[in-house]
C-alpha cells in the first residue's frame, strides 16, 4: 500500500465516520419521510465505506482509529436545518466526495482499494 492509498483510506474512514454521525442527526430531525429514506440510504453506503476502509487498513496492519461520536454534536436533539437545506447540504457533500475520489483513483496501486472503488 502506498502513501496515497493510506491517506485516502484514512480520509475515507474519518470522513465517513463524521458524515455518519451527522446523517444520524439529520435522520432523527428531518420531517419529510422521503428525505429520511434518502438519508438512510446514504448512511447505509457511508457506513459500508467506513467499514471497508477499516477492514483494508486492518488487513494491512494499521490500527483502527476512532474519530467522532455522538458527543461531538453540540445539541443532538435540536433541529439544525430545514429539510430543504438538508437537500442542499447533501448535494455539496456528494460533489466534494466525488471530486476527491476522482483525484485519488488515478494513483491507486493496491488491488483491494481499487476493486472497492470500482464496485462503489
Amino acid at each position: 500500500m502506498n502513501l496515497n492509498e493510506l491517506g485516502f483510506l484514512w480520509y475515507l474512514q474519518s470522513s465517513s465516520n463524521m458524515v455518519n454521525i451527522f446523517l444520524e442527526h439529520l435522520i432523527e430531525t428531518a420531517e419529510d419521510n422521503d428525505l429520511k429514506g434518502v438519508l438512510n440510504e446514504i448512511k447505509t453506503l457511508s457506513t459500508f465505506q467506513e467499514q471497508e476502509a477499516l477492514q483494508i487498513l486492518s488487513a494491512n496492519g494499521f490500527n483502527v482509529t476512532p474519530f467522532f461520536n455522538e458527543n461531538d454534536l453540540q445539541s443532538p436533539s435540536e433541529k439544525l436545518f430545514s429539510d430543504q437545506l438538508i437537500i442542499e447540504i447533501l448535494k455539496h457533500i456528494t460533489s466534494n466526495g466525488l471530486r476527491v475520489l476522482s483525484y485519488q483513483y488515478s494513483d491507486l496501486t493496491e488491488p483491494n482499494v481499487k476493486n472497492f472503488l470500482k464496485k462503489y
